[in-house]
Order: C-alpha cells, then sequence, then structure tokens
C-alpha cells in the first residue's frame, strides 16, 4: 500500500542523563570477540516456542546512548549466531541490553517495527526484567560483576492494526497509548485505508483528524501476537467558520486569523488568501471569537459562529 511512517524517537538519555547519543560505526555479523580477561555479557534469544533467533542485534546500551541509534562501541554490539548466541564486551557504565532485528540497509541500527520485523526490540535490565521498551525498565544493569549470563531471553512477535478510515484519504492516522502519547504514524492511502505493522502486543487507541475535521479516537483495541485487529473509522468536518477580513473596505490578505473558543481557548488558526477569505471546519458546535494579533498589540478579536460572513478590523 506504501503508506509513508514517522515514530517518535525518545531517548535513554532524556529520563536517565542530559547527555547525547551518537551513530555507531558499521557492525560485524558475528559476535564481538574477546578475551578471557574482559569483561562480558552473555546469552541465548530464542522465540517464545524456544526456536532460536539468528542474526539479532544485541547492543549493550548506557545512558548516554539513544536507543534507536544503538551503540558507538562496535565491542558493546554483536549478532546472534544460529544458536541465538551472543557474546559482548561489558560496558564499564551501567546499561540496558537491547535486543532487536538489524535494519537490512543500516545492520548497525535497529529495524523499525512498523517497517515490518520478525520479532519487537527487547530490552533486558536489572534483575534480569524484560520488557518490549526501555521506558518501562526500573533499573540499569550495574558494574560490579565481570561477567554476566542473562541466560535465555524470549523475544516476542508483533501484531497488526488495519482498517479504513473514511474522510481521511491521504492523512495521517495515529497508533496512541492509552496515556494519550503517539506511538506511531502513518498516512492513510487514497481509499483512506492504513495499517500498523508488528506493533509489541498490548492496548492502543487509533486516532485521526483533528486539522479541518472533528478528530476521531477508537475504542482500546488489543493487539495480539501474529494476529490482525481490525478498526474502522470516519471523519467529521463539523462546525465552520468563514468570512473576509477587511480593513477600510479593503480585503487584507495574507494575514493570520486565530479561533479562539469560549472557555476553552485558541483551538484553531488559518491564513486570508488574495480576496481575504478565510476558512475553519472542524470545529465543535459552540461560541468563538474570531481575531488576529498586531505586532507589538494585544489580540484583537470578534464575536464568531459557523459562517458568520464578513469580519471587519
Amino acid at each position: 500500500m506504501g503508506l509513508a511512517q514517522h515514530r517518535l524517537r525518545p531517548t535513554l538519555a532524556a529520563v536517565l542523563l542530559l547527555a547525547v547519543g551518537v551513530a555507531g560505526s558499521p557492525i560485524s555479523p558475528v559476535a564481538a570477540t574477546t578475551t578471557p580477561d574482559e569483561r562480558v555479557v552473555t546469552g541465548t534469544v530464542q522465540f517464545a516456542d524456544g526456536t532460536p533467533v539468528e542474526g539479532a542485534l544485541v547492543n549493550a546500551l548506557t545512558a548516554g546512548e539513544v536507543p534507536e541509534l544503538g551503540t558507538e562501541d562496535p565491542d558493546r554490539r554483536a549478532r546472534t549466531d544460529a544458536a541465538g548466541r551472543f557474546t559482548l564486551v561489558r560496558p564499564d557504565a551501567s546499561f540496558l541490553v537491547q535486543i532487536c532485528q538489524p535494519h537490512p540497509d543500516a545492520p548497525e541500527y535497529c529495524q523499525e517495527t512498523v517497517l515490518g520485523v520478525d520479532h519487537v526490540i527487547t530490552y533486558v535490565g536489572a534483575a534480569g526484567q524484560v520488557t518490549d521498551s526501555w521506558v518501562t525498565q526500573r533499573r540499569l544493569i550495574g558494574t560490579t560483576q565481570n561477567t554476566l549470563d542473562l541466560g535465555t531471553v524470549s523475544v516476542r512477535t508483533g501484531g497488526d492494526i488495519e482498517g479504513t478510515v473514511v474522510g481521511g484519504a491521504g492523512r495521517p492516522i495515529r497508533v496512541l497509548r492509552l496515556n494519550g502519547t503517539t506511538a506511531f504514524t502513518v498516512w492513510a492511502d487514497d481509499e483512506g485505508r492504513y495499517r500498523f505493522e508488528d506493533l509489541v502486543p498490548g492496548r492502543y487507541r487509533v486516532a485521526a483528524g483533528g486539522e479541518g475535521t472533528l478528530p476521531w479516537r477508537s475504542p482500546v483495541v488489543v493487539v495480539t501476537a501474529d494476529q490482525s485487529a481490525r478498526v474502522d473509522g470516519s471523519l467529521a468536518r463539523g462546525a465552520r467558520i468563514s468570512g473576509t477580513l477587511v480593513s477600510q473596505g479593503r480585503p487584507v490578505r495574507h494575514t493570520d486569523i486565530l479561533v479562539r473558543r469560549w472557555g476553552h481557548g485558541l483551538v484553531a488558526a488559518t491564513t486570508t488568501d488574495e480576496f481575504g477569505r478565510f476558512d475553519v471546519s472542524g470545529l465543535v458546535p459552540g461560541r468563538y471569537r474570531v481575531g488576529i494579533l498586531y505586532a507589538g498589540g494585544p489580540f484583537r478579536r470578534g464575536g464568531a459562529g459557523p459562517d458568520p460572513g464578513s469580519w471587519t478590523r
């Protein structure tokens, strides 16, 4: 279907340290080479059914590194062998272990899950805590042990959400976490169809609209591994305010128009065209004020409702 996709990119450093992550150098397709005296991390990666995961990218990430960019130190990243085993050099600082599918064109980076992966990104923290997100890790692995064997780490396969949003052709469709933050965004095709692939199993909502239409949000949808959930919706245009901005009888071109809803503050903005006309849709029915900002001056306003006609400053 050829849908463009974007993802928000928080950093491990944003929570743990104020530091800057940098991209890594090319990665070797085999596990890191170590000597008996080196501090190492070992383990085995497998699917839930016990099948070894071959070729997974394993990173030891410190607090100053961006999870999506991996590690800058090639000794602290490795690839699993045919039996799912890996060995990498242990950092001198506290860290998390990240397990992901490498990007086919840039194997030192993790492939984003919504671009299609065999397993979701997995993190291992202190006390063997295994999660699908570094944000939910409670504590980093410390530096007291020289050699750390993580044992067997199971990775999960993802699930999909697909559907059609009527009136959503070419518009962004968002999958939301239950706290309302956006996890991923795709753009619907010309028929309003969209698809999110390989999401971490869990509970989500799908949302769209809010720009030229009323915002739409689905009920909670449960994503199950290796299954596809269908969520359809529709976008309503809502109430509309349109008019012409004039000054001394002449249209005012290319001027920003601000729309404020009584009791809710600023809800929309637009710009007048060559003839001073403006049009704002996707509004909840109610009472609004329409105004402009003068340079160095206060917000100038006039009362407005749906289809108010001309408004003069």
